[in-house]
């Protein structure tokens, strides 16, 4: 996942939806940097704790509407869920060759955060890439469910067609829609060869029905607004 996904956010001006407390789903996962990220999902509002308390994010699924906070800067980064990709030149791009990839079950039924997962394997021309372990279980539970359809729609809406990625990236992202179908991914490995292998993501903990103060989908005024095309022009130089 990339920094801008793990970084989102809704509102402006201390939107909120009112004071009292609210029955919400939270779940914790730990990062490729072994850090611990906290998702917060009430109905439609969504907020997502990195870890640096400089730096959180809410989305409004909604309305379709996204932030990115930073506190200690004091800006926000006004996004929609449904972008555009970057502008990247891409005449020089060159045509990849065609890949097999294929997701093989495997046996399994291990216990991810107290839900029980299926096991895969990525297969691409033969090589292994990567292993998933998926639980229909906790894709019954409408908000979280919900918001992984989001976060799928926003880094789509930004891919850059013909972009040149090694076969295992691509293998992966040929076969997203048939990984939707299988559920959850409770945890996700990336095979390295002979440098061993790297959780992605693995969620360490689900909590369902929890208290949490209708002001954790605030999101505070006076802030410096810019648009994710400033942001963009900005990282270029």
């Amino acid at each position: 996942m990339t920094k801008l996904q793990n970084l989102i956010i809704i509102g402006v001006s201390s939107v909120g939806i009112c004071n009292a407390s609210l029955a919400a789903t939270q779940v914790e996962r730990r990062n490729i940097e072994a850090k611990i990220e906290t998702i917060i999902i009430d109905g439609s509002m969504v907020r997502l704790n990195t870890g640096n308390p400089n730096n959180y994010s809410v989305i409004d699924m909604d309305k379709g509407k996204m932030y990115i906070v930073d506190a200690r800067k004091r800006r926000i980064v006004n996004l929609d869920i449904i972008g555009k990709p970057p502008e990247i030149p891409t005449h020089n791009f060159r045509a990849q060759n065609p890949i097999t990839a294929k997701l093989i079950k495997k046996r399994s039924n291990r216990l991810i955060a107290g839900y029980s997962t299926t096991k895969y394997v990525l297969k691409v021309d033969g090589r292994t890439c990567s292993k998933y372990y998926f639980s229909k279980k906790l894709a019954k539970v409408t908000d979280f469910k919900r918001y992984i359809n989001t976060m799928f729609k926003m880094e789509n809406s930004r891919k850059v067609q013909g972009m040149p990625m090694p076969p295992c990236i691509r293998g992966h992202q040929k076969l997203r829609g048939q990984m939707k179908a299988l559920g959850i991914s409770m945890k996700m490995q990336v095979i390295m060869g002979r440098r061993g292998s790297r959780v992605l993501h693995e969620i360490v903990s689900v909590k369902t029905n929890i208290t949490v103060s209708a002001n954790s989908f605030n999101v505070p005024s006076g802030y410096r607004m810019i648009s994710e095309q400033q942001m963009r022009q900005r990282r270029r130089y």
